[in-house]
């Protein structure tokens, strides 16, 4: 009360001296000149006289300092929050709609903003403004942008939009394969021409096979299933897979080719010849499985690309696998073989000129494993 009483009446004492002509005494000195004074209220960038009378004050009594604005926690503006996307740049399909697109952000008080997305041109892409999905429209780049409420600069993302696939645009390889109980083999999709768009995988029977995200399909136990590859403007293709048992006949007809491979060593190789004395390296790989009746292309890249056999890693060689080279200077394939196991193949050589056995990696050499090309397994 008693600092009321004061400021009450300090107030009234320059009320009393702003209407008062006369001169004004101050420890004996005579102030001569006349002083007009301004209504406070009227002072620029001064309070005015309500303003002076509402004062806050403390617990004590004491004046609050109220000259800084305070910031409260977690204001988007200051230093403890920050915002990023999940991507700078995306590639979708026409008509692909994609909603992995998202906002990381570090709020210190925990609460996250709203954020209203817009794309640069709607022609190219749309967003919803709400989720952030996008939608590919047609072929061209454009921006996303997401801006967070309460924080001044907008993220942004790039999206290439490309020509999506047509449905005889794409193909499984292989086409049917077979494994035995687990193993585990490599699915692959192809596109002629335009962007492939994202694809999922799928089995008809995961007791019997399942497949992962990336096409890697582990056989479980004896029988078949389908392998269906849909993609995301649901189109699909379906391939058929056999599981097999281990000791099943499939691996008699591996011996037989082995040892029918093992018979031919020394014989001499002549370009075009496809046994049964002479041979190149297409045409050994192409009579040793014809000895099972298994009809394999008469060319070395048909072979490698036979998507009716299961395309296999160098790690994951088995005997019997058909396996393919390129050479230093040339990334095309142009040499075939038979992996044998214990990481020797059997093939028709031009260098030595005759059907010989050697290492993928010996002491002096990694040259087949360093060219390796790919290989293709027939049985399992």
């Amino acid at each position: 009360m008693e600092r009321y009483l004061c400021l009450a009446l300090l107030l009234a004492l320059i009320l009393a001296v702003a209407s008062c002509p006369a001169l004004a005494e101050t420890d004996g000195i005579i102030l001569e000149e006349e002083i007009e004074l301004t209504e406070p209220s009227e002072l620029p960038g001064a309070p005015g006289l309500n303003d002076l009378i509402s004062l806050d004050l403390d617990m004590d009594g004491d004046l609050l300092d109220v000259t800084e604005p305070v910031t409260p926690a977690g204001d988007p503006q200051s230093n403890s929050s920050s915002y990023k996307l999940t991507e700078s740049c995306i590639n979708i399909g026409e008509k692909e709609r994609y909603s992995k697109l998202s906002v990381t952000m570090n709020v210190s008080n925990g609460e996250p903003p709203r954020i209203t997305w817009r794309s640069g041109n709607r022609k190219i892409a749309k967003v919803d403004s709400e989720t952030g999905r996008i939608t590919g429209v047609k072929k061209g780049s454009t921006t996303i942008y997401a801006k967070i409420e309460g924080y001044k600069k907008e993220v942004k993302c790039k999206v290439n939009v490309l020509k999506s696939p047509k449905q005889r645009n794409f193909s499984i390889s292989p086409q049917n394969g077979s494994l035995k109980v687990g193993q585990s083999g490599q699915y692959r999709i192809s596109f002629d021409s335009g962007y492939g768009g994202s694809f999922t995988f799928s089995s008809s029977d995961s007791e019997v096979a399942s497949i992962d995200e990336q096409g890697v399909v582990t056989a479980i136990s004896p029988g078949s299933c389908e392998i269906t590859v849909t993609m995301y403007n649901e189109v699909e293709k379906t391939v058929s897979l056999q599981v097999l048992e281990n000791g099943s006949s499939e691996s008699g007809k591996i011996e037989k080719v082995l040892q029918c491979a093992k018979s031919k060593l020394g014989k001499p190789y002549k370009q075009g010849c496809f046994g049964s004395d002479r041979f190149d390296c297409v045409g050994f790989t192409y009579w040793c499985y014809k000895q099972v009746d298994v009809k394999l292309k008469d060319t070395t890249s048909k072979q490698a690309e036979d998507t009716r056999f299961m395309n296999v890693s160098y790690d994951e060689l088995a005997p019997g696998d058909l396996v393919y080279f390129h050479s230093d200077d040339n990334p095309k394939v142009s040499h075939a073989a038979l992996y044998l196991g214990d990481g020797e193949i059997i093939h028709a050589s031009y260098t030595a000129g005759k059907v010989i056995i050697s290492q993928l990696v010996s002491s002096s050499s990694d040259y087949y494993k360093r060219n390796f090309h790919c290989a293709r397994r027939v049985f399992s």
